[in-house]
Formats: C-alpha cells, structure tokens, sequence
C-alpha cells in the first residue's frame, strides 16, 4: 500500500509547493482585455462577463481569466456557474488565497453549506485577510447547519485573523441574535456602521434585527431602504421588503418593490419567483404556471417553488399536478403545516377524503390547531359520511380566533424550508413571546425537536407551560424530551403532571403505561390503561393499548385476534385496529385471514389506501398474484403522483416470470422520480438478471447524466462492471465520479483502492491513497469505507494499514483500534491486546470489542482473564454463537479441551445454521476423543 509516514511529511511540502505555484496563471498568451477589467471596476459585471467570456473562448487556460469571469458571474448572483469558473481558477493555479473565500461564499450562495464545511473547515490559506473572509464562511454554514458552538467558534477564528472583518462581525451579530442576545447583536451592527455607513450588508442586518428582534417593521423597511440605496441589487433585501408588505397586505407596494428589484436583478431566480407571486395574486394563474415551471426545472425540489405552483395548479383545476407538487413539498419537510394543509385541500378536491385526514392528522394532533386545519377535517369528514365528527370539528374551527400569527408562523417555516435557520427561528420565538396563543409555541418546539434541538426546545416548552399553566400539553410534551434525553424519572414526573392536569389526555396516559413496560411493571400498565378505559369507555386508543400489551405479552393469537375484531366492530373508523389485525395475520403466517381483514376494511372504506395497500400485500403473501396486482393497479390510480405502488407492480411482475412488464413498470417509476436511487438500483438488478449487463450500464449512465454531481450513478455503474469481474470498466468509473461529484467522492474513492488491488494493481493503488490522502488529509471515513471494503475482501494486510492510519489521525476512534486487534490475530502477528485494550476503555460495553479483547489476551498468554472474559460475554449474549465460539477457542488455547468440548457440542446442535459451522467441525474433531 502506502507509507504513512511518507505520507504526513508529504502534506506540508505539497501544501507549500502548490502555494509556490500559486501565482502561475496556467497557459495564456496575453493579458484579461482592459475592457473587461474596466466594466467590472464600472459595476457592470454583465459587460464585463460577456468579455471574458469572449476572451476565454480564444484563451481558455487564462487562469486569471476564470478568476475574474467567477467575480463577475458571482456579482451577477450567477453562483453555480461561478463556482465552476473558480474551480477552473484553481486547476490552473491561480492563487488559493484569492479563489478560496469567493468559492466559498458561491457555494454558500447556491445553497453547498455543507460540502463548504467538508471542503474549507481545515483550510489555512496563509493570509490573515483570506483566512478571516474563508473562516467566516465556514462559520455561516455552520449556522445554516444549525451548529451553532462550531458557528462561533469559526467566527471568533476569523476576528483572530482580523478583529474589524465586518463580515465576520455582522454574522456573529446574527448568531447572537438567534440565541436570544438582539443587544449584543445591534452592537456589533451599529460598530461596523459607524466605520462604514455605506455598508449595505450592515444595514441589511441591521433591518433584520429590527424586524425579527425588535419587531419594528417600519425601521426595519427603512433600515432595507439604506441597504438597497447603497446596493440596488441587492436581492435579499429586496424580498426582506416585500416579506413585510406582504404581511401587511400591501399588494401595490409588493408590485413597486418588484419593479425596483426588476430593473436591477431581471434574471435573478427570486425576482422570477416574486413575479410569479404577483400573477398569483392577479389570478393569472397561466402566466404564474409557466414562470415556475421554468424556475422548477432548476430547483425541483424547492418547498417554496413547490408550494405556490401547487397552489397556482389548484386553481387552473389541475389537481394531479398540484398534489404531485404539494406531495414534493411534504416530504421535503413534513413539519411544514401549510404544505400538509394544501395537499389535504387538493385530495378533498379530488374526492380523497382519507388522503385529507391523513395530510392533516399531525396538525390535529395539537391541542390548539390552527382554523384552516379544524375546517379541512370537518370537510373531510363530511364528504366520508362522518356527520358527527365533521359538526364538531366545524364548532372548533369556529371558535379559533386566527389574528395573524397563522400567516406570521407560516412565513417562518417558509424561511426554515429555504434554509435561513436563523432568521426563521427567530421569527418564531418573537411570534410565540408576542402571541397569547400557542400556534407559534408549538411550531417552535416541533421545529427544535425535528433539528434535534432538546436544550432550547425544552426552553420553549417552559414558556408555553407559562401560557397554558393548567394544560396538560407542556408538561407530556417536557416528558417526551425527557425521555429522548434518557432522563427517565424526569420524564414519569412530567407525564404524571399531564395527567393530574387532564386525565383524558391519552398521550401522556401511554407514555406512562410504556414506561412501566420498561420498569417491568406490565402489571401497573395494564391497570393504568384499564382504569383510563373506565373513565372513558370510547377510547379506543386505549383499547389499542391493552391490545398492544397482551401481544408483548405473548398472549395466544386467536385472543389478539378477537380483541381486535372487537375493537373494530366498536369504531369502525378507527384505522389502526384495522391495519393492525392485517398485521397481526401476516406475522402468523395467515395470509388468507390477512386478505379478509383486508379486503373487509376495503369494502368498508373503499378510498382509504393504506387498506388497499395491506389488501395488496395479503394477496401477495397468500400468492394471489393477478389479484395483487389488481388491487396495486387500482392503488396507483388512486394515488398517481406516487411511486410506491409501481414498485409493488414491479414486484408482482416479477413473481409471474414477466420481467419486461417489470422493467417497464420501473421505468415508469423513474420517470415520475428520476434520481430516486433505490428505483434506478432495482431497474438495473432485474436488467442483470435477465443477463442484460450493457442495458443496467446505460440506465446507470442516464442517472449520471440526469445527476451528474451525484455519486449514484457512477458507483452503479462499478458494482455492474464488478459483478463481470471488468476491473478496469469498475475504475474508470469511479475515476469519472470522483473527477464530476467531488462533494460525494469518498465512498467512491475508497472503493477505487479496492479496485486497484482486484485489479493486481497494487502501485496504482498505493499511488492513489497517498494522493487521495495529501488533498484530503482528515478524510477519515475514506479509511474507514477503504479499510471495511478490504476486510470484505479478507486482504488483511492491506485494510490493517489503512486503519492504523486512521488511530494516527483519530486516535480515539474505537471501531478502528478493535479492527487493528483483530487483524493483527488474524494475521499471527503480536500486540493485538495493545490495540484491544484500547478500544475496549472507549467503548467498554460493546461486546464485539469484549469478544475481540477475549482473543487477544488469549493470544497474549494471559489465559484467566481472557476466559472470564469470554464467560462473561456468553453470558450476557447467550444466543450470541460467535462469543461461544470464542470461548470455545479461548480453552483450547489455554490448554483446556475438556471445557471447550461443551460449547462446540452446543453450537454443533445449530448445524449450518451457525455461518461458523465447518469452524466448530474442525475444532470438534480436534478435542474428540480418539
């Protein structure tokens, strides 16, 4: 392989040499025209792009050339394309501390937070004001991240490198804000304004703060007014202010700003989507379809994008298309109420009343929702028939007094969807303190928990139970932290508190019945679920409960059964005992009583999908074939924009030996979800199984050209070629992603090792690790994936290597030490229990390490403590055969076949059941008596 200590001294010197390069402009025979030097110092960067691009055509390899053509398409919030002309800047040297920040900030700018922190969070250009502008934006994708400590942390790295870098200032005033310090945050404003009062950056902050901080909407208007007099084009504050003219109801005033806006950004994605906005709100609905089709074609996947073409297809009537949209919108975050409302008022459009219920079931849940989701229940309990529940669900409506903080909370989650945490998270916790409701208070919470969030949900949680002292909502909702936190009694107390508050309130009543399951008090759970049933004999999630207790009790399926039926005959509305006894059928091995079950909750509610998926899925259990497929048929009827059903069609095509209707039904599927990677992986399976190796590649091949900076495609295409054993059509397919999705480059570039050595390669292999290492030297899980892939190959030396590489540059890494041990026993090589031991004070309750260290001290001579080792592993994990066989090996190493001869007697009773079974024949026959 490689030579790791050739390797560490490597970097600093290629670091160096290719800083010595820097100032290289690669192969240019003249100079960037003046012209084009002139347009942009004019602030005419459409002029001066339009220059160098002319020039780059005749000189193509002008690094400065690139440089400035990204400076201008960057000026012009042209952000992908500037970052492709700064990357070419790169390649042909021109100086890292010059390209690197403006890279950074159009990645930033075209939303690559992530990759940023991946490609610059180690980066030290070697200029104090490089480095100051490169740290900042590190510390803004953290923020966009939501990590918030290494957020700091990068931007206090930057005011180290430069303590008046007022970008550094104004995104730490930003950070501060967000945790709740709006004084701090005006402060670092108001001293980068009094050094420099034409900062337009500055004054865009500073309206923020008076906005979301302050909640003063007129200095805040003004303030954007400052911004945008000294920076025209300036497009966030341009929809800074049509946010707030929006909110106010402002129609002419929206139309002003975007005429202003249009005169100085006519190509700007956002000024497009303002326009489509207006012609919403003018009912030109055609002229609106058009503009986002244009838009979705570059961000399909868009909450916001997704959100107003839905609603602009609702009105032209085009219901398919607004669900496909409002679906899109939902999966990309569930959390977001408006895009679950729109579906749910699209389905019922449609006639789908169980569709709406299911969209809006997590609104509902709140103890306080919101009017429009009160509304589209009833209605949808209307249209199915339900009059009672659809009359109670229209008096809650009625009785919501829904003031603005909908709309207020609304426009927050749209700004959390776009990414622009911060400012979204903001907005909710001044909504939620202003607001005498909980609409807000709860937005809040649910989005902290999404993020993961527990300190300051908790914190939110605390001001809500301020507002609601006598509800039993804050304290179940400080109970569910609670518990996701691991704090147990903390958790009881709160849920107790819930229930004294509201002893109907059921959530809280399971989670206490649950926590008495893990305490191994079945008994007191049962008794608190019959007595939440005595008090309120309707409740059938309390039934639901019992039910779901005597199964974890093991109680005889016909009694389950029966509880169930019961239960449905009770409410036969209620979904999951329906769904459940289906359930239940199939885990028995009862596929036709599952088709029953099924096929009577289809008949009953003939919409409902999820009955004719479980219908489905029973026929294809009871090998009911032409009926499964039927019933599948009928489910992609219903629900068009999906792709679930295709893949059970496919599935069932395959069953009747029909392959091609197979690869057609697929083929369907991707049309509707083209990078979808588990639909392209099954296509390409079926294509090699019906010995079509060529047409799997071309499906690879069109993923990647659809997706051509994900890694899917490319490493479909090696495990196609791997699986003929072409190693060379394997690398040059790696080689070709690693080179077009450097963001997804590792796990292909740890394959490409394992390729070269499959390939008898080993110096390209070797070759391409240390380079791979010196461009990439904290890339640590390449030497994990690297390290796991020749395990999988049993080319122990090699993987050992890698992972020894890994413990120098992670020392901590547990998984690594233990992989170390066990490869050097493999290997008859001495010192596994340094490496053991190690991993075993990291994780010392994992009991493959345990099992690992048990050998090693074995293989040590230290034979007493690594038996009771071994003793102590089989008796925690008796099922576990690996540990018994190591216990079995540990005394014959000792010298104790009598002991040894028990345990490979027992695990020889599992036959080939055990994957080690010709292991223990071996080893048996070694102890038997002869």
């Amino acid at each position: 392989m490689f030579s790791l200590l050739r390797t560490q001294l490597s970097v600093s010197l290629v670091t160096a040499v290719l800083l010595a390069l820097g100032g290289c402009n690669g192969a240019t025979s003249r100079d960037v025209p003046a012209a084009a030097i002139k347009h942009f110092e004019a602030g005419d960067h459409n002029a001066a792009a339009i220059e160098l691009k002319s020039f780059l055509a005749d000189q193509p390899k002008s690094a400065e050339g690139r440089f400035r053509l990204g400076k201008a398409l960057f000026a012009l919030s042209e952000y992908r394309a500037a970052e492709v002309e700064l990357r070419k800047a790169l390649e042909l040297k021109y100086p890292a501390r010059e390209v690197s920040p403006l890279l950074a900030k159009a990645m930033i700018s075209s939303g690559q937070s992530a990759k940023v922190i991946e490609e610059f969070a180690a980066i030290n250009l070697g200029d104090k004001a490089s480095d100051a502008d490169l740290r900042t934006s590190v510390g803004i994708s953290h923020m966009r991240s939501g990590q918030r400590d290494l957020a700091l942390a990068a931007l206090e790295q930057a005011l180290a490198f430069d303590p008046n870098y007022s970008e550094a200032k104004l995104a730490k005033a930003r950070l501060v804000a967000v945790s709740g310090d709006v004084t701090l945050a005006e402060k670092l404003i108001d001293e980068v304004v009094a050094t420099d009062d034409k900062n337009a950056d500055a004054w865009q902050a500073k309206g923020d703060i008076l906005l979301y901080g302050r909640r003063d909407l007129a200095s805040a208007m003004d303030a954007y007014g400052r911004a945008l007099s000294i920076k025209p084009n300036f497009v966030q504050t341009h929809l800074a202010r049509i946010d707030i003219l929006m909110f106010q109801a402002d129609v002419n005033g929206v139309r002003k700003q975007y005429e202003a806006m249009l005169k100085v950004a006519p190509s700007h994605l956002s000024t497009k989507f303002v326009e489509a906005q207006l012609a919403y709100l003018d009912t030109d609905y055609s002229r609106g379809r058009v503009i986002m089709q244009g838009l979705l074609r570059i961000l399909p996947d868009n909450q916001r994008l997704l959100i107003l073409d839905g609603a602009i297809n609702m009105q032209l009537k085009e219901y398919v298309q607004a669900e496909t949209s409002f679906g899109k919108a939902v999966r990309a975050d569930p959390t977001v109420a408006l895009a679950r409302k729109l579906l749910a008022q699209t389905h019922l459009l449609m006639g789908q009343s169980s569709n709406a219920l299911a969209d809006i079931s997590l609104l509902l849940d709140s103890r306080t929702p919101d009017p429009v989701a009160l509304s589209l229940a009833a209605e949808a309990h209307l249209q199915a028939g339900n009059l009672n529940k659809a009359d109670e669900y229209f008096r809650r409506a009625a009785a919501v007094s829904p003031g603005d903080v909908g709309i207020r909370t609304s426009a927050a989650l749209a700004r959390l969807a776009r990414g622009e945490a911060e400012v979204a998270f903001a907005e909710l916790h001044e909504v939620s303190r202003s607001d005498k409701g909980t609409t807000a208070d709860l937005a809040l919470i649910s989005a902290l928990l999404r993020r993961g969030d527990l300190d300051a949900a908790m914190k939110a949680v605390v001001k809500l139970e301020a507002k609601q002292p006598d509800k039993a909502l804050p304290a179940y909702l400080a109970g569910r932290i609670h518990l996701t936190q691991g704090a147990r009694e903390a958790a009881r107390r709160s849920l107790e508190i819930a229930v004294q508050r509201d002893d109907s309130f059921f959530p809280a009543i399971s989670g206490l019945a649950q926590l008495d399951v893990a305490d191994k008090d079945v008994f007191g759970a049962r008794r608190r679920l019959q007595a939440a049933l005595v008090k309120y004999p309707k409740n059938s999630e309390a039934r639901m409960a019992l039910i779901e207790l005597r199964i974890f009790e093991k109680a005889p399926k016909d009694e389950v059964a029966k509880l169930l039926g019961d239960l449905i005959l009770a409410d036969p509305v209620f979904a999951p005992a329906r769904l459940k006894l289906v359930e239940l059928h199939l885990a028995n091995r009862a596929p036709k009583a599952a088709v029953a079950a099924a096929q009577d909750s289809v008949t009953a509610f003939p919409g409902n999908v999820d009955y004719l998926d479980a219908l489905g899925r029973s026929q294809l259990a009871a090998s009911e074939l032409q009926q499964a497929l039927s019933t599948f048929n009928k489910l992609s009827a219903m629900a068009p924009g999906r792709t679930a059903p295709l893949l059970q069609i496919a599935d069932v095509q395959v069953l009747q030996g029909n392959t091609i209707a197979a690869i057609a039904t697929l083929k369907r599927a991707v049309e509707m979800a083209p990078t979808d990677g588990e639909i392209n992986r099954r296509l390409m399976a079926l294509a090699l199984s019906s010995k079509q190796p060529e047409k799997a590649i071309s499906i690879a091949r069109d993923l990647q050209r659809r997706q051509p900076k994900n890694a899917a495609g490319y490493l479909f295409e090696a495990e196609i070629e791997a699986t003929r054993k072409n190693w060379t059509g394997v690398i040059a397919a790696l080689r070709t992603g690693i080179s077009n999705a450097p963001a997804q480059s590792t796990p292909m570039a740890a394959k490409l090792c394992v390729a070269y050595l499959a390939a008898n390669k080993p110096t390209d292999a070797e070759s391409f690790a240390t380079s791979w290492m010196r461009d990439h030297p904290r890339d640590l899980p390449f030497l994990s994936q690297a390290g796991d892939l020749l395990l999988l190959r049993s080319d122990w030396g090699a993987a050992e290597k890698y992972f020894l590489f890994l413990v120098k540059l992670d020392p901590n890494s547990a998984s690594a030490l233990n992989n170390i041990a066990w490869l050097m026993l493999r290997q008859n090589k001495k010192g596994a229990v340094t490496y053991s031991q190690r991993a075993v004070v990291l994780s010392p309750k994992s009991l493959p390490m345990l099992d690992t260290h048990a050998m090693a001290l074995a293989d040590d001579g230290k034979f007493d403590q690594s038996i009771d080792l071994a003793k102590l592993n089989v008796a925690k994990a008796p099922e576990g055969h690996g540990y018994r066989l190591t216990l079995a090996k540990v005394y014959l190493a000792a010298g104790k076949p009598n002991l040894a001869r028990p345990e490979l007697e027992h695990l020889s009773k599992l036959g080939t059941k055990f994957s080690e079974s010709a292991e223990v024949v071996r080893l048996l026959a070694s102890v038997s008596p002869r």
